[in-house]
């Protein structure tokens, strides 16, 4: 895991330290199956009551966090507490099918572990897999996930079937 300054000016000519990432973690366990939505938490907000936003009824939920107010900093817990609060209220959570969670971006373990009970107190009562952590969205290293694919969460399986694409994403 590394944090690199892309605003430094210094581009790629920097020797990059490349450390192991944290291990996804399963906030709810389940299985299921459906159509990969979603992306960064404030964004999906901004959609909400418009005919932008997918239908989410039984898909996987995408959400991740950006980088905070300031480059290089984290997005502020309450701003992502009252971002998620929102879609609970307009209802997208209860429609979800599972949730895959981003692992937020310069989070130190504290902050990632008031984030997880976060999500967890917004899911109270909706009994879909949450799964968190993914190396994905403004995280280094960043797992591109295709959106609009069909994918699968399993908390029993093995630990390489527990996120699933089940489908090609490029085709030549």
């Amino acid at each position: 895991m590394e944090f690199k300054n892309w605003l430094a000016g210094d581009g790629d000519t920097q020797p990059r330290t490349l450390e192991p990432a944290p291990k996804w973690k399963w906030l709810k366990a389940g299985k299921v199956k459906g159509r990969l939505y979603g992306g960064c938490l404030p964004s999906l907000v901004q959609l909400c009551g418009t005919k932008y936003l997918p239908d989410y009824t039984g898909q996987i939920l995408l959400l991740e966090l950006p980088e905070g107010d300031k480059p290089g900093t984290p997005f502020s817990l309450d701003a992502a507490r009252s971002a998620m609060a929102d879609l609970r209220n307009a209802g997208l959570l209860e429609k979800v099918g599972g949730i895959v969670v981003g692992r937020p971006y310069m989070y130190d373990e504290k902050m990632t572990a008031a984030f997880e009970k976060m999500v967890c107190d917004q899911c109270y009562g909706i009994e879909i897999p949450v799964l968190a952590g993914v190396d994905t969205g403004h995280s280094d290293p960043m797992l591109t996930l295709p959106l609009d694919v069909m994918v699968s969460l399993d908390s029993e399986a093995m630990e390489y079937e527990q996120f699933v694409i089940l489908e090609e994403v490029v085709k030549a």
